[in-house]
């Protein structure tokens, strides 16, 4: 079956999220981390992050955001990620009181 240009396979998909939480593992060592295919995405390369991790603290949201996108680069820039729809950062403590 041919897919039209710009969609990615299923199997792809998968394969970019768990490059993301690879490489956001790596660079941020979280608590708490979910990567998730969009799910009213057809093709499959957008995503939705949530990370907890002790490397926010004392950051600014945009701060925060920038960590975790600087982290997938790569993945943003090769287009297996078109866009990140949600991106929740949050310390352990905001984590812990909900």
């Amino acid at each position: 079956r041919v897919r039209p240009r710009g969609l990615v396979a299923p199997r792809a998909a998968e394969g970019s999220v768990a490059r993301c939480e690879a490489k956001i593992a790596a660079a941020l060592a979280p608590e708490s981390l979910t990567v998730d295919n969009s799910e009213d995405d057809p093709n499959g390369t957008h995503v939705a992050i949530a990370c907890v991790s002790d490397r926010f603290e004392g950051l600014s949201r945009v701060k925060r955001q920038q960590l975790v996108m600087r982290s997938i680069r790569d993945e943003l820039d090769s287009g297996a990620i078109h866009a990140i729809d949600s991106l929740r950062t949050q310390t352990p403590a905001e984590a812990a009181a909900g």
